[in-house]
């Protein structure tokens, strides 16, 4: 069975919009494009550290980006279901007097696979909690009042003799994290 689709629906459709955030630094300052309109550059850190070829950049109208409410952060909205350009400058060679010579490259990405390029460092950091604290561990912590963890440490150190107070304090903040 063929579904009716009411031009209302398709309008709803195509006014999708995703945000998209980043840090303030990584918005460059205003220019005026041919247009008369203003635009600024953002720029698309690489996702590894050691990675030192030139970021990635694409341009968004100046009135669509945002500062965010604890004044460290932007934000902008796109179309979910557009596309945006990004350019990135890639080292073509060296002239005569061994000056690296560069070339703009240009790329077109959907809106959605452009968030979650800026958006990179969100993925990274749930990556780096879910490996560095186990679920066991967190539930642990969260059964463990300090007074159990102080039990516990004073008795692990009963048994090699080192049983100070101050320490089996500085033992029970240690069993904490």
């Amino acid at each position: 069975m063929a579904k009716n689709v009411t031009n209302q629906e398709v309008n709803e459709e195509s006014k999708k919009e995703i945000t998209i955030k980043t840090a303030k630094g990584l918005v460059g300052e205003a220019f005026k494009a041919k247009d008369g309109k203003e635009y600024c550059e953002v720029k698309i850190p690489n996702k590894d550290g050691d990675d030192k070829t030139p970021w990635a950049s694409f341009v968004v109208r100046k009135a669509n980006i945002h500062e965010d409410k604890f004044g460290k952060g932007m934000w902008f909205k796109l179309p979910q279901e557009g596309t945006t350009t990004i350019s990135r400058s890639v080292l073509t060679g060296k002239d005569e007097n061994g000056k690296n010579i560069f070339e703009n490259q240009k790329e077109r990405v959907t809106n959605t696979e452009l968030k979650g390029m800026v958006e990179f460092y969100k993925e990274k950091s749930k990556e780096k909690e879910q490996a560095v604290v186990p679920e066991t561990a967190v539930a642990d912590k969260a059964t463990k009042s300090f007074k159990d963890r102080i039990k516990e440490a004073k008795t692990e150190m009963e048994k090699t003799g080192k049983a100070s107070p101050k320490k089996v304090k500085e033992k029970a903040n240690k069993l904490e994290r």
